[in-house]
């Protein structure tokens, strides 16, 4: 039919064969399977029974908008007014606000690859022509190429900057984001950055290095949010943007057209998300710990490359060999009963950021992969880490999908590759399809590869 159309989410594919498919593991989405705060929980119920279900400001709640900004003046270098904040059903409609209003048709888009694939569906909707520079790999991770992006952005109408990055894990210095601001200003060009993952980083800093620690009110700067990660609500669609001094009303013009607001009970809901401070520094700790885990299980494995990131929740891995990431992911939901996302073909991260070098899945860690501690553990205190069967190529041995056993050292013989097994669950149901009784997993032949064997 006559529709305008984007392309659509791999990571939905997958999730789609997922769900039709018994004993799952889900390491594709960015969610915890944590339950969201129960300081949140308890608001949204005493706003609900206070009679709170009505239009709201589309603005915003002014309690709301209040305490976003003191938030955010605590946790930032430069102070935020209430002025300046528009309230957003999530972050990613917070992006689409945006879009819909600084970007018009024919117009240019940059954004920086691998990155969330949404985000230039959200351009390609407004009819703007997008351009992707890829984040170049080194060492120990990514970093942006500020010469090319200073080349990619004359003429330019926005760049959308992620950091930290989803899927990689890259987070800008405030040295970088001084010389992206700069050459923003330089170009004329707006600047949207997404900043959804910036409590969610790996040192003793309360926070990522954002732009609003060094923009001025009168910059041409959007920072969008969303209480989806750092809170653990990604279900409630609840987001936010910080816009220039004078902006906020016109914007809200176009919110009224867009979604007329956000329920008032799910704003509540948000203030006592705020209010409550132990919930994000629980959500850190959790998230450091899902790190440790992976970093100790995807180290040193034969074809896997991988470096621990410094910001959000996800293993970027490529794996040498791979020329299909969809196929591989849907292969590990039939064969293996895991769920990662595969690399997307929209911004082609395997081109445009890891030229050289081999394709990519994301397996996140938000969720399972950190879903121990001593109420999981029935042996004395001993963590309950336990994996699936690898998936392995060149006709290896592999243990039997559905064998819970603890993890150790995957095959490490010449040419061939492991995948890295996510948790099980830690509730208790066995790992094992029902009616199925898990069996010993075998092992590798080649004992003289260096091979630990498996318990």
């Amino acid at each position: 039919m006559d529709i305008v159309s984007i392309p659509g989410s791999r990571i939905v594919e997958v999730a789609r064969l997922a769900f039709a498919t018994p004993d799952v593991d889900f390491l594709c989405f960015g969610e915890s399977d944590r339950p969201s705060p129960l300081a949140a929980r308890d608001a949204l119920v005493a706003a609900i029974d206070g009679g709170e279900t009505h239009y709201p400001d589309v603005r915003g709640l002014p309690d709301l908008r209040q305490t976003i900004a003191g938030y955010l003046t605590g946790l930032h270098a430069k102070p935020v007014s209430e002025t300046r904040i528009q309230v957003a059903a999530s972050g990613m409609a917070a992006i689409s606000i945006a879009m819909n209003t600084l970007v018009s048709a024919g117009q240019r888009v940059v954004i920086h690859t691998p990155l969330w694939p949404n985000i230039a569906n959200a351009a390609h909707l407004r009819g703007a022509v997008v351009e992707t520079i890829g984040l170049t790999p080194t060492e120990n991770g990514f970093r942006l190429d500020l010469d090319r992006l200073d080349h990619m952005l004359r003429g330019a109408r926005m760049f959308v900057l992620n950091s930290p990055n989803n899927p990689t894990g890259w987070t800008a210095t405030t040295e970088e984001l001084r010389a992206i601001l700069a050459i923003a200003r330089r170009h004329n060009v707006w600047l949207v950055s997404d900043e959804v993952y910036s409590r969610l980083i790996y040192d003793d800093r309360p926070a990522a290095p954002s732009l609003l620690d060094i923009a001025e009110p009168d910059d041409k700067v959007v920072v969008c949010n969303s209480f989806s990660k750092a809170w653990v609500m990604t279900g409630w669609r609840l987001g936010w943007l910080v816009v220039p001094d004078g902006l906020r009303d016109p914007i809200a013009d176009i919110v009224e057209a867009v979604f007329s607001g956000v329920a008032p009970f799910v704003q509540r809901a948000g203030i006592a998300a705020i209010r409550d401070t132990g919930v994000v520094a629980d959500i850190r700790a959790h998230c450091a710990t899902g790190r440790q885990v992976a970093t100790e299980a995807l180290s040193g494995l034969n074809g896997v490359r991988y470096a621990p990131p410094p910001g959000a929740f996800y293993a970027f891995i490529g794996i040498e060999g791979l020329t299909d990431s969809l196929g591989l992911a849907l292969n590990l939901v039939r064969e293996h009963g895991v769920a990662v996302a595969p690399a997307s073909p929209s911004v082609k991260p395997e081109k445009a950021a890891c030229a050289s070098a081999s394709p990519t899945v994301r397996i996140g860690w938000f969720g399972r992969w950190s879903g121990y501690g001593p109420e999981s553990a029935p042996r004395g205190g001993e963590p309950a880490l336990r994996v699936r069967a690898p998936i392995t190529r060149s006709g290896c041995p592999q243990p039997v999908r559905g064998a819970a056993v603890p993890w150790r050292a995957p095959c490490l013989r010449s040419g061939c590759w492991s995948m890295p097994p996510p948790l099980n669950r830690p509730t208790g149901r066995s790992a094992a399809p029902a009616g199925r009784t898990p069996r010993a997993p075998r092992r590798c032949a080649d004992r003289a590869s260096g091979y630990r064997q498996w318990p």
